[in-house]
C-alpha cells in the first residue's frame, strides 16, 4: 500500500488534469494537497486520490494587497485548475515551497532597451537589454500576455510564464519607443 503511494502518476492519470474550460475554477482542500519538488526544481502538487500537475504554477490573485490568500495552480501550459483560499492552511514546509515558486516568479527584469520586436505567425520575438542583461523571447498576441499596470508600465508574459516589465515609453530611448508602438 505504502509503494502506491510513491508510484509516478501513470499517463491516464496525468491525462485527467486537463482542464475542462468550460468547468468552473475548483477551491481545492488542502488536506488533499502535496507539494513537492522535482529533480529540476520544479513545484509538484499532488491531489490524493485524483491527480498529479508535474509542474505547478502557482498564481496569487492580489500579489500586493494580500499575497497569501487565493493563489491559483495551472499547469505548465498556464491552463487553470485551482485554487487554495489561504496559504496558512497548508503545513509549513509545503508553505515553504509554494512561497520560494512565488519568489521566482516575483523576479521580473525590467527592460531597459528594446534592440528588435518582430511579429511572426500571432506571436511577438523580442530581442531585449534588461537590468539583468541581454533576453531573447517569444509572446503570444498583446491582449493575454501584455498587462497595463496602473503606473503605465507593462508587464509582459513570455510562452514559457517568465515575466519582464517594461518602462513606461517616455523612458525608453526613441528607437525602442517605435518597437513598443508596433505591439500597442
Amino acid at each position: 500500500m505504502k509503494d502506491e503511494a510513491k508510484r509516478e502518476p501513470t499517463r491516464k492519470q496525468i491525462a485527467r488534469i486537463t482542464p475542462d474550460p468550460t468547468r468552473e475554477m475548483r477551491t481545492l482542500d488542502p488536506a488533499m494537497l502535496s507539494f513537492t519538488t522535482d529533480e529540476n526544481g520544479n513545484l509538484r502538487l499532488e491531489i490524493s486520490g485524483h491527480c498529479c500537475l508535474l509542474k505547478a504554477i502557482p498564481i496569487q490573485a492580489f500579489p500586493f494587497q494580500s499575497p497569501e490568500i487565493f493563489i491559483e495552480f495551472r499547469d505548465e501550459n498556464m491552463a487553470g485548475y485551482g485554487f487554495i483560499e489561504r496559504l496558512s492552511g497548508l503545513p509549513a514546509e509545503q508553505q515553504a515551497l509554494i512561497r520560494r515558486e512565488l519568489a521566482l516568479r516575483r523576479f521580473i527584469p525590467t527592460v531597459k532597451k528594446i534592440i528588435t520586436l518582430d511579429r511572426m505567425h500571432g506571436m511577438y520575438e523580442w530581442d531585449v537589454e534588461t537590468d539583468r542583461g541581454p533576453a531573447s523571447f517569444m509572446v503570444r498576441g498583446r491582449r493575454e500576455n501584455i498587462e497595463d499596470m496602473p503606473t503605465g508600465e507593462m508587464i509582459v508574459t513570455d510562452t514559457g510564464g517568465n515575466r519582464y516589465r517594461v518602462p513606461l515609453p517616455e523612458d525608453l530611448d526613441p528607437k525602442s519607443r517605435r518597437q513598443l508602438e508596433r505591439v500597442l
